[in-house]
């Protein structure tokens, strides 16, 4: 069979899509952040400020404040992105570092990535051994925070983005995020003051936010005419499977930590003996927020601590899982 001059470059057409297709699917996939100790100090955290009190601002003007259209928080994000490549170069790590301390908004956020594997990116890729990455940090920072600071509780949230998501801080996700980070601190500043009000002092308890972050298209570049990240519906079920995936794997070793962190330190069930004989037990308080794929993900993590709870819980006590004391 001969086929004609156009029926020809048609198919060469085809075939260069479907390269370039191939090779944006296989373009890196993270990490977008580093937990590397020169990025997480005390020093490195200091010279971020400025650009994080700026952040900060303009989020709370655009999705804090009501009024806001979808056409103002595309043109924020267009407006975040020049910001972000106009940094200077020795300050571009501030939107790279897997650890952000706001003081002035007062909240702590981390990041933690994983691939299409359910593995954790930076260590997959070997970028870093478990003691450098993303979960050691997180993991680590809260035994800390938990172990060293008595008069401080966590007000731990955790979300996990959905489709077209990633951790860059350019991302609508990233920074819808942070604008609940701010209302939540807002709140238990007036909430601690409250309870002071009344004879009874209270410390606010410290806003820590973890993003758990993922690869949320398939084509990661942008460059073919039909592909506006806002528009793609070609990589949805490939994506719903990744979320799957990642749901059994590595997402589970955090998300179980985080649920222990809470059980150990609540005023509820058994820690309740805690609040009777005068100790503290209200110490860390957890909220989990998935979107669309990430709450699946949540969800499949979590349904096995969930079931473990239904299963072992006094009459009509509330269900939240069985851990072991946190190691």
């Amino acid at each position: 069979m001969q086929l004609g001059g156009k029926s020809m470059s048609l198919l060469r057409s085809a075939g260069v899509i479907g390269i370039a297709i191939a090779f944006a699917g296989c373009a890196g996939t993270g990490p977008y952040r580093s937990a590397a100790d020169d990025l997480v100090s005390k020093p490195f955290e200091d010279r971020c400020q400025d650009l994080y009190d700026w952040n900060d601002d303009a989020i709370e003007k655009i999705f804090v404040e009501a009024g806001a259209t979808s056409d103002d928080r595309d043109a924020f994000l267009a407006k975040m992105h020049d910001a972000i490549e106009q940094t200077p170069k020795e300050l571009q790590p501030c939107w790279k570092t897997a650890y952000e301390h706001h003081s002035h908004a007062k909240y702590d956020l981390y990041y933690v990535e994983f691939d299409d594997a359910g593995q954790a990116t930076d260590i997959a890729r070997d970028q870093a051994t478990y003691r450098q990455s993303e979960l050691y940090l997180i993991e680590n920072s809260i035994k800390k925070a938990l172990h060293d600071e008595k008069d401080f509780g966590l007000n731990v949230v955790v979300f996990t983005h959905g489709w077209h998501g990633n951790a860059r801080a350019d991302n609508n996700y990233s920074t819808e995020f942070k604008a609940i980070f701010q209302d939540i601190a807002v709140r238990e500043d007036a909430y601690a003051r409250s309870v002071s009000e009344n004879n009874n002092h209270r410390m606010p308890h410290r806003v820590v936010g973890i993003e758990i972050a993922w690869r949320g298209d398939s084509l990661l570049t942008p460059a073919l005419p039909f592909y506006p990240p806002s528009q793609n519906v070609v990589n949805i079920w490939d994506r719903k499977l990744a979320a799957e995936t990642l749901s059994t794997g590595s997402v589970q070793e955090l998300l179980a930590f985080l649920n222990e962190a809470y059980l150990d330190n609540r005023c509820h069930g058994t820690q309740r003996n805690r609040q009777l004989s005068g100790e503290s037990c209200d110490r860390v308080h957890m909220l989990s927020i998935g979107h669309s794929f990430g709450a699946l993900i949540n969800y499949h993590a979590l349904t096995p601590r969930l079931e473990s709870g239904l299963n072992v819980r006094p009459s009509k006590a509330r269900a939240t899982g069985v851990c072991s004391t946190m190691r």
